[in-house]
């Protein structure tokens, strides 16, 4: 059983006209990781929108700490639903992996989805694994159709996050490599916050904020209530 929970461009990445995501990722920003830039605390590139992150061919990117690798993340448009990974060797500065994760949190235990590439120490290509494959007909993008369709996001002008960097979309998606059952919660805060509330999935307290809360068969699309029944039926996938 797995829980994955998930806060919530140009041509090269995904399309730009309808907000919804590719499945395979083709080209790279970096093709080795830039440690020359990183020596020079990246002093040569234009400052990003977020905190530690910078431009590069009208891209922002963070470059992350990681004991095991070295990290880029990509944010592929200025309010995305989606970021991309990508994953160096230490040593020779080789891309090791690189993928895609639905969602604004770019920590890569999060929701992978579409094609994730890997590669060996010479940086050719060994191992191209379809993560779309645990999800039923009712995927992300179909989740991103109906949440514009319902005025509760934008396709078109994303997501945007608060002013206090507080991920404006919590989702958690349930399955089971044992169950067809698959199950959607989607959480999207629509106003200011206030108060103090714990939230499903999260550890310690945050900022509470008025939002909109959808379960969503991931098999059918259906739109399901919260009860004990609903509750019995996906309890094998670690709804509760």
């Amino acid at each position: 059983m797995r829980n994955f929970y998930f806060i919530t461009i140009l041509l090269l990445f995904c399309s730009c006209s309808t907000g919804l995501i590719e499945k395979d990722l083709k080209n790279n920003l970096f093709e080795e990781y830039p440690i020359e830039s990183r020596k020079n605390h990246f002093d040569k590139f234009k400052k990003g929108e977020q905190a530690n992150s910078y431009i590069y061919k009208g891209f922002e990117f963070y470059p992350a700490p990681n004991k095991e690798y070295w990290e880029i993340f990509i944010y592929p448009q200025k309010h995305q639903f989606y970021t991309i990974v990508y994953q160096y060797d230490k040593k020779n500065y080789k891309l090791r992996k690189k993928g895609k994760v639905f969602g604004w949190n770019p920590n890569i235990e999060t929701l992978k989805i579409g094609i994730w590439y890997e590669y060996d120490e010479n940086g050719t290509l060994v191992k191209e694994t379809d993560e779309d494959k645990k999800f039923g007909k009712f995927d992300y993008n179909q989740l991103l159709k109906f949440l514009d369709k319902e005025n509760t996001i934008s396709l078109r002008k994303g997501l945007k996050n608060d002013i206090n960097r507080q991920d404006k979309m919590l989702v958690n998606f349930n399955y089971s490599a044992t169950s067809n059952k698959k199950l959607w919660n989607v959480v999207v805060f629509t106003g200011a916050a206030y108060g103090i509330a714990n939230l499903p999935g999260e550890i310690g307290e945050r900022v509470s904020q008025p939002g909109k809360t959808y379960y969503i068969d991931g098999n059918t699309g259906e739109v399901i209530k919260r009860n004990e029944e609903t509750l019995e039926y996906y309890k094998e996938i670690g709804f509760n």
